[in-house]
């Protein structure tokens, strides 16, 4: 472990040390200064059930104060808060897009409950020649919240991948209800070369770090190690083949060694349209007393672009998970995903069926039966003032598969739903207000899980440039 940690450090410390030497090699000490934009935020927080209990709610007023810097070497201004980066132009050859933000959160009762937030996120490339790339990325969080929202490089986020899926509104299974502080650091250097006009080889590491103060929870760490092929045989036929293998460490649980490997054919009838299919093989190898498993998916799908600003996705198959021992599970797989904008509307809608794998997070479910959807509808109704509406589904059955450590009710299901309405105005460029109001809750065949909550936050922004 402290090998993979100490090469961790010296890759990501090469490949930063290439982007800084580029960038200061190109630009001057003022340019580079002027990009960098201070900000501080202070956010009053309202909840009507602080414990997420199902009587005997509690209200709280949570009080944060926060400050941090974001630096873009190839936009004007990075928008505080973002982390999920919008792609660069394909003449930018180095960059750095680097958003962090610290603070304080005080709790106006339960003053127990004060804590520090961290909340950053790191994106890096140099390109050596044309077709050759070094990248980065960093995703580093500290928080208390009782649901965490899907990081880029999570199994969660791999299972919905699209080019177009908006992480912010969707979260990890389960909901930690003691207000213990966790951290998590995600770091993933990588190296792509491409070849043709789309032809391309990369291979990645991550390291995901875990850990929470609560006892019942246990500390993890993972590290992942990918490999991907994209080849086109002419204008229409192509594939896509990709071999993953990922060491798991649990502070209470079995060790995990698992291996995954996918391959797609995709079949282009023209810019707009192409149909694929795909299978994926997952095999996941416990260490003792913990059960082996494998899984099988196959599935077909359609991507069409209606427009230059709408597009959509589509993909239907079926998926078996297999034990070493007890009973197999299986049941329909489906995707669909879709994004337009019309004038100064934005819609987007993801849905997902099947299963998901919740391996390192609070309660590390494991394998379990998922079904989510979620929606999203942002209106700029001035040039100053934006409103949004959103609104999300979650179903999660786990404990299907019992493996060693904490598992929180054997087949338990939870279903999860919650509507958040936000509006922002910008006064100027250096002053930011919005308000979000949010109601969620989860209905669960364990009584003592279930909750609704009714949230109302107020967030003010002063930006420095």
């Amino acid at each position: 472990m402290e090998k993979a940690k100490k090469w961790t450090r010296m890759i990501v410390g090469f490949v930063l040390s290439c982007f800084v030497t580029s960038a200061i090699a190109r630009a001057d000490l003022k340019d580079i200064l002027l990009q960098f934009h201070p900000y501080a935020t202070v956010q009053e927080e309202y909840t009507n059930n602080v414990n997420l209990t199902p009587t005997n709610k509690k209200d709280d007023f949570i009080t944060s104060i926060y400050v941090g810097v974001s630096f873009s070497s190839w936009l004007q201004s990075a928008i505080k808060g973002e982390l999920v980066r919008p792609t660069p132009p394909a003449d930018k050859k180095y960059g750095i897009d680097l958003n962090f933000r610290a603070g304080y959160s005080f709790y106006a009762h339960e003053t127990n409950n004060n804590y520090i937030d961290l909340l950053g996120g790191l994106n890096a490339w140099y390109t050596v020649t044309p077709g050759l790339t070094f990248r980065v990325s960093e995703y580093l969080v500290r928080s208390e919240s009782a649901r965490e929202q899907v990081f880029p490089g999570s199994s969660s986020a791999q299972f919905i991948s699209g080019s177009f899926v908006d992480l912010t509104n969707l979260y990890l299974p389960g909901t930690q209800r003691s207000r213990d502080v966790y951290f998590r650091n995600v770091v993933s250097p990588s190296i792509e070369y491409k070849f043709g006009k789309e032809g391309m080889i990369s291979l990645g590491y991550m390291n995901n770090v875990y850990i929470n103060e609560s006892p019942t929870s246990q500390n993890s760490q993972e590290n992942d190690f990918v490999a991907s092929f994209n080849y086109w045989f002419d204008i229409r036929n192509g594939i896509v083949l990709q071999y993953g293998i990922f060491f798991g460490d649990f502070q209470k649980s079995s060790g995990l060694i698992g291996q995954a490997t996918s391959g797609r054919y995709i079949y282009r009838f023209n810019p707009r349209t192409s149909i694929f299919g795909e299978f994926i093989f997952l095999s996941d190898h416990y260490q003792s007393p913990g059960i082996d498993y494998v899984v099988y998916r196959p599935s077909i799908g359609i991507e069409h672009a209606f427009s230059p600003t709408s597009k959509g996705m589509i993909a239907l198959g079926y998926f078996w998970q297999v034990p070493q021992l007890g009973k197999t599970q299986s049941a329909p797989y489906y995707k669909v995903l879709f994004s337009t904008v019309v004038e100064k509307t934005t819609f987007a809608f993801f849905a997902q069926g099947g299963y998901t794998v919740d391996l390192f997070s609070a309660q590390n479910y494991g394998f379990s039966l998922s079904q989510q959807a979620v929606g999203t509808v942002t209106q700029q109704l001035t040039e100053k003032m934006a409103a949004s509406l959103s609104g999300s589904y979650q179903w999660y059955k786990s404990g299907i598969l019992q493996q060693s450590g904490p598992i929180f009710g054997s087949n338990q299901t939870n279903n999860l739903w919650e509507i958040t309405g936000n509006t922002s105005y910008q006064f100027s460029k250096w002053l930011g207000l919005s308000l979000a109001l949010t109601y969620r809750e989860n209905h669960s065949n364990i009584a003592a899980q279930d909750y609704t909550e009714f949230r109302a936050l107020i967030n003010g922004t002063v930006s420095f440039y």
